[in-house]
């Protein structure tokens, strides 16, 4: 893909889905426009919208439909894919350049190997698409916008015995996680504060990084992860990250 001027369009899959596997994707598509010129389209698979979404999007991409870009895609066409969405068999049925950006291990049961580039979210991602599927993917790590951090109290100021929760990954790990960590903290540091678990893709981004940045601690009990976008957006939010790792998270 050296010749990025050959190609006439760029499609995202679930551009304005809210999470930060599509928000990553999104900004693919973006840099494509913005920097090579490529129109990009952003394809809704959910009923996603962006004025209603998570996140700010200062590249309005043009939404369309699943059908309507697999109507339109040629072999001059580009897709952003993300691994999750491997069960569309998007690599064996349509045209055009196909990049799989690659952010976890645990979202799909058997990657779409017919796409023709992937790329890793993190190293951990990388070695394991090495080990599993022999791909050697480079890394393109997420990113978080330091000038678009809101202003919040400095650590010392903030609540001392408070942490804030996380929810997010396999159900059944985190609410065992969860009951466990209550008991040996009801026990051993009662004088401990759990504030009102915070869910995965539940508020604008905004305001959860408010949130995060009203507390000492941040609390992630994810099992698996392929990188962690929250727990970096808290650590720059000057909160303590305490919890699991969940492999790639570290």
């Amino acid at each position: 893909m050296n010749t990025p001027n050959r190609f006439q369009r760029v499609y995202v899959i679930g551009a304005y889905l809210p999470n930060g596997g599509t928000w990553m994707a999104y900004h693919v598509g973006r840099i494509l426009e913005r920097d090579f010129g490529i129109q990009a389209f952003a394809v809704s698979v959910a009923d996603e919208n962006a004025d209603h979404g998570i996140h700010a999007y200062d590249l309005r991409m043009p939404q369309i439909t699943q059908q309507q870009m697999e109507n339109d895609i040629t072999a001059q066409d580009i897709l952003i894919v993300n691994p999750s969405f491997s069960n569309q068999c998007f690599g064996w049925r349509l045209p055009g350049f196909k990049l799989c950006y690659v952010q976890g291990f645990n979202t799909y049961a058997l990657l779409d190997m017919r796409l023709d580039a992937y790329v890793a979210v993190s190293d951990f991602v990388a070695n394991y698409l090495r080990s599993v599927y022999a791909l050697d993917a480079p890394v393109i790590a997420p990113f978080i916008k330091l000038d678009r951090l809101p202003t919040v109290p400095d650590w010392n100021q903030r609540p001392a015995n408070r942490v804030l929760p996380y929810r997010k990954g396999i159900v059944e790990a985190w609410e065992h996680s969860w009951q466990r960590l209550r008991e040996i903290v009801a026990q051993k540091a009662p004088h401990i504060e759990f504030s009102e678990p915070l869910a995965s893709g539940a508020i604008a981004q905004s305001e959860l990084l408010a949130r995060i940045g009203s507390v000492r601690y941040f609390l992630t009990l994810s099992a698996a992860e392929g990188f962690g976008l929250v727990p970096l957006e808290a650590m720059a939010m000057g909160t303590t990250v305490i919890g699991y790792d969940g492999y790639g998270g570290r």
